[in-house]
């Protein structure tokens, strides 16, 4: 973990693992959020195959429903012509993916309605397809055009690294507290990926940058 932090240190821009505000914590939200989407995404075929009795094609069906959440989430965003500061469909983004993963982890329990689960991720999606364009956009803002190029590479990397973290923290959990509970094992998953939702929430008014 601290090699990882040293690295990430020196690959991303000052700040980045702090969420400072402006560029840095564009950067960070954006891995953020991918870190509790795909972690949240991990599960899923899982949970709903080995938990819920359904088949694999049931269950990455799921998944596509999310990704068309997800693209319907940035068609929107990519033609909103709402004059909100850009925070705003940060916020709700990071809301969406709160509240979705929440509902696919009352999945867990066999009486919580599948459509309640399949309606969450489809909200997560939702929520990530306001986020990522607005980070794209935010990030090409902050940038001056000779910084453009790096900056976007640091935007993938730190979504690259952000996620890699969460899949191997959550995923070593996973495997350590299934011996002892099902129900724990998934719990703890869920509960990394939504409190990195909430930590985006709290962080995306850290975007803006403070006028002179």
């Amino acid at each position: 973990i601290a090699l990882l932090g040293w690295a990430a240190s020196r690959l991303l821009p000052v700040g980045a693992l702090r969420a400072a505000r402006g560029l840095p914590a564009v950067v960070s939200l954006r891995g953020i959020a991918a870190g509790g989407f795909f972690l949240s995404e991990a599960y899923i075929p899982l949970l709903l195959s080995q938990e819920r009795g359904l088949s694999p094609t049931w269950a990455g069906l799921v998944l596509t429903l999310g990704a068309i959440g997800w693209s319907t989430g940035s068609w929107y965003r990519g033609r909103s012509t709402d004059t909100r500061a850009p925070q705003r469909f940060l916020q709700a983004g990071m809301a969406m993916l709160a509240l979705g993963v929440i509902a696919i982890a009352a999945l867990i329990w066999p009486h919580t309605p599948l459509a309640l689960g399949v309606a969450g991720w489809v909200l997560s999606g939702l929520g990530m397809g306001l986020i990522y364009p607005t980070l794209s956009v935010l990030m090409l803002e902050l940038s001056p055009p000779e910084q453009q190029g790096v900056n976007s590479s640091a935007l993938h990397l730190g979504d690259a690294i952000y996620t890699a973290t969460a899949l191997a923290v959550g995923g070593s959990l996973f495997a350590a507290l299934l011996g002892r509970s099902h129900t724990l094992a998934y719990l703890c998953g869920f509960a990394i990926a939504f409190a990195l939702a909430l930590l985006g929430l709290m962080l995306a008014a850290r975007v803006r940058v403070e006028a002179a």
